[in-house]
């Protein structure tokens, strides 16, 4: 078997990488980042194992403002990043050390350019509120290509497709923990960033995946 490719020629070599934020709340510019994970992907969207995820805890600056959640992996995951977390002043350097050290993006395909990352998210509205905020927004468009991936607008789209051939739609909700069960990637506890990352990547390739298939693309 051949190796699957790192990037693609439709993506202009830039990387895909799924990307999960957790945060003290849902109120964008009131609550914080306090966990921020990034696993590379490779061209069919499965895990790229050669290169070392980012997986980084943030101190909140008003843990005061937190809402705690009910669920347990949760809430020590909260504590571990008040305890030992990185100042959210240190992320862009941390982010940036990653970027350059690990990832070693390239150039496009004009070679002038350096590769960034392809999100690929859940959410990216709001992923992309905190994320700009956190790194900065110059910093975010250094690193960061505006083509997304999100399985919210791929379920949308997908269903439009089965519409379309007067077939069922296979999505009738879009949250994160539906697709897991109707793709079945029901193995995988999304409270930790990083492991929402594989959900990520497991969900969406499989979204590809089962379409191929469905129409014989």
């Amino acid at each position: 078997m051949s190796k699957m490719a790192r990037t693609s020629s439709h993506w202009n070599k830039n990387v895909a990488c799924a990307i999960s934020v957790k945060t003290t709340g849902p109120k964008i510019r009131f609550n914080e980042v306090y966990q921020l994970s990034v696993i590379p992907l490779l061209s069919d969207y499965t895990i790229d194992n050669t290169i070392l995820p980012l997986n980084l805890f943030i101190k909140p600056e008003n843990p005061e403002l937190i809402s705690w959640p009910n669920n347990r992996v949760k809430r020590n995951l909260i504590k571990q990043a008040i305890d030992y977390g990185i100042n959210q002043e240190d992320v862009p350097d941390h982010f940036e050390t990653w970027f350059e050290n690990k990832l070693k993006p390239g150039y496009n395909v004009k070679g002038y350019n350096k590769n960034k990352i392809l999100p690929v998210v859940h959410n990216y509205y709001l992923n992309y509120q905190f994320l700009n905020d956190l790194l900065t927004p110059s910093s975010y468009e250094e690193w960061f290509d505006w083509h997304i991936k999100d399985l919210q607008n791929a379920a949308n789209i997908i269903n439009d497709v089965y519409a379309e051939h007067g077939e069922k739609v296979p999505y009738s909700k879009t949250t994160l923990s539906y697709l897991q069960s109707a793709l079945g990637v029901t193995e995988i506890t999304r409270a930790d960033a990083l492991q929402e990352c594989v959900a990520l990547s497991k969900c969406y390739a499989l979204m590809v995946r089962n379409l191929k298939r469905s129409f014989k693309f």
